[in-house]
């Protein structure tokens, strides 16, 4: 059977399943909203709390500058959930998704987040960095 990617072409791949999951960080952000009251940084924050009480994985350090909306997460594979590729290329695209996802919710403006390292290549964590969306 071919992927995803054998079909569509990696960078089509990669930008639906992005796409397709900024939805659930959102999601997961109204949660925080609606059954809590959270507002803004703690709102962005609980995305964070919730996404590592599921298991998958956790989040072991989050940076976070206030005055640029801007920072950094590292996310902690458990398991044997995240194969090792040895390839460069940073590979959780769903969970970049997710992050711009949570942003834009809490602080109501687009967001955009990257890979910048990844388990996948050796590395203990994977990171991302984001940033608010910069207009076309």
């Amino acid at each position: 059977m071919k992927s995803f990617a054998d079909i569509l072409g990696q960078n089509v791949s990669n930008r639906i399943i992005k796409e397709s999951h900024i939805n659930a960080g959102k999601h997961m952000v109204q949660i925080g909203k609606k059954m809590f009251g959270l507002k803004d940084e703690l709102a962005f924050a609980f995305y964070f709390w919730l996404f590592s009480s599921v298991g998958w994985g956790a989040i072991r350090e989050l940076k976070f500058d206030k005055e640029k909306l801007n920072g950094s997460a590292k996310w902690e594979d458990y398991g044997d959930s995240m194969p090792t590729t040895g390839k460069v290329v940073p590979i959780h695209v769903n969970m970049a998704g997710m992050i711009s996802g949570a942003a834009e919710e809490a602080f109501g403006q687009p967001f955009e987040t990257e890979e910048v390292s990844c388990v996948a290549q050796g590395k203990p964590y994977c990171e991302f960095e984001f940033n608010p969306k910069k207009a076309d």
